[in-house]
């Protein structure tokens, strides 16, 4: 699993900013809604009547975090906003740089865990650091094809990012390990992770 998550920042130096034509405009959007119930319910009512992609709870926090097409952002009125960006589900990432990420199953639990990974540059050149991280796609695209997970992809943003849903709740620590120095390059991202629970809201 470890491995697989260095795919994970490639497509991170790939991405070309701007819209793409015919690409859905998606964006990533987190919340803080603070520690009373009040607060909560204000929050979920907000979002009661927006079509949501994706909405999360962060488990044992206050935090929230969503995927929304970019015409219902103007309908939110949502206070301590921690981030908005837009973003593009991976597999349209690597359809543009003509990289295939193999066919695979869909998030299907309820309880899912949450990688945050933020690529970094360490003395490589911009060009190393690209062709680095397209090996790292050819040789290790294949883990994934069997987990059910989703990938969510910053588009026109620098540096990248990415939201890296997988099901269940995996040992964050030992994957955490591991990753730090895959292919001998540590330190050129940095990963957040996190146990979170699908919300169902009505849209």
């Amino acid at each position: 699993m470890a491995a697989t998550l260095v795919l994970l920042l490639a497509m991170s130096i790939l991405l070309p900013s701007g819209a793409e034509k015919g690409a859905q405009d998606l964006v990533w959007l987190e919340v803080d809604y603070g520690t009373s119930d009040k607060d909560l319910s204000s929050t979920l009512q907000d979002l009661m009547n927006i079509r949501k992609i994706l909405l999360v709870k962060e488990l044992g926090t206050s935090k929230l975090a969503m995927v929304l097409r970019e015409p219902d952002l103007a309908k939110l009125a949502l206070k301590d906003v921690h981030e908005v960006l837009p973003v593009e589900l991976f597999e349209d990432t690597t359809e543009k740089e003509s990289l295939s990420w193999p066919s695979h199953p869909d998030i299907s639990n309820s309880n899912l865990t949450l990688y945050k990974i933020f690529p970094g540059f360490k003395g490589q050149t911009f060009q190393q650091f690209r062709a680095e991280l397209k090996q790292d796609i050819r040789n290790c695209g294949h883990i994934l094809k069997n987990i059910p997970h989703r990938i969510y992809s910053s588009k026109g943003y620098m540096p990248p990012r990415y939201y890296v849903f997988i099901n269940g709740l995996e040992d964050i620590a030992k994957i955490c390990k591991d990753f730090v120095d895959i292919d001998g390059r540590k330190g050129i991202f940095e990963i957040e992770a996190s146990y979170i629970q699908i919300l169902h809201l009505a849209n």
